[in-house]
């Protein structure tokens, strides 16, 4: 299913990387070349750990629903998004 001017890439591949700028909540400067999406509504896409003494944020290797759907559909919840997911390219292209 792919909506007018939305492509692959703008949900498999959000800018969620964060090098300088924060420009929002599920929204980062750089797009994330993770192209896997859990559609688990509970799944988290970064965690800390503490490296050399400092904290640090890696990815886990997919992006969540929070990057892929909720950066665009902003009135909706993870909820939402998790019914939504389920099945998305049944009718359209992947």
């Amino acid at each position: 299913m792919e909506a007018v001017g939305v492509t692959c890439t703008d949900c498999h591949m959000p800018k969620a990387t964060k090098s300088a700028t924060n420009k929002g909540k599920y929204e980062g400067d750089v797009k994330t070349h993770i192209f896997k999406i859990n559609t688990d509504p509970k799944a988290e896409m970064f965690y800390e750990e503490e490296v050399k003494g400092k904290k640090a944020t890696f990815a886990r290797g997919f992006v969540t629903l929070d990057f892929a759907c909720l950066n665009c559909h902003k009135n909706k919840d993870i909820n939402w998004a998790a019914a939504k997911a389920k099945g998305i390219h049944r009718y359209g292209k992947m």
